[in-house]
């Protein structure tokens, strides 16, 4: 996946920074965003948000990709740019493997997250959707921490999953650094 910004956050203080830079942007929908950026129009929103009313499974930004108004690179860049998304790069963090051991494998997996940090009553999760509301509820609901989600490449998330779960059928197990701290704060920095 190649996102405009060349720097991705790789430590906890760089993603609590981009956490706090995004909570100082206006409050915008992801459609809302795809107009301003002149991807899609109104029209083609309204149709995208109709067919979202009769399969609430299906999130916004999947259904216009698949009616090829948007790309995926594209969506991710008005995620990032324009909602303020933080986009972290899985390779440098150290995972607490107690703190990714609290979410079932089977959440992990079908929502293509991994948990980064837990910080007071705030879970930092990484995602592949970060809009995806069914998947934050869940993740509050099982946790009971407020969720702050940001987003990473499908491809980092299945690798660090992998790492702690073996590899799905047909994929490759990289290196990624783990430690099992006891240490509350559940990522661990190179």
């Amino acid at each position: 996946m190649h996102i405009i910004k060349s720097w991705h956050p790789v430590t906890k203080q760089q993603v609590e920074m981009e956490l706090q830079k995004q909570k100082s942007m206006p409050q915008l929908k992801l459609g809302e965003a795809l107009i301003q950026e002149k991807l899609i129009l109104k029209e083609q929103l309204v149709g995208a948000l109709k067919i979202q009313a009769t399969n609430a499974e299906m999130h916004l930004g999947e259904i216009l990709c698949n009616m090829g108004f948007v790309n995926q690179e594209k969506m991710d860049r008005v995620l990032v740019q324009k909602l303020g998304i933080p986009f972290i790069s899985l390779s440098k963090f150290e995972f607490d493997l107690a703190l990714v051991k609290t979410i079932p494998e089977e959440l992990l997996r079908k929502y293509t997250l991994i948990p980064l940090y837990l910080i007071d009553s705030r879970l930092v999760v990484a995602m592949k959707d970060p809009l995806a509301s069914d998947a934050l509820h869940m993740l509050a609901f099982y946790t009971d921490y407020r969720i702050d989600p940001v987003m990473a490449s499908e491809q980092d998330l299945k690798n660090v999953i992998s790492k702690f779960y073996g590899a799905e059928k047909g994929t490759k197990c990289p290196n990624v650094p783990v430690t099992n701290s006891n240490d509350g704060i559940g990522l661990k920095i190179i």
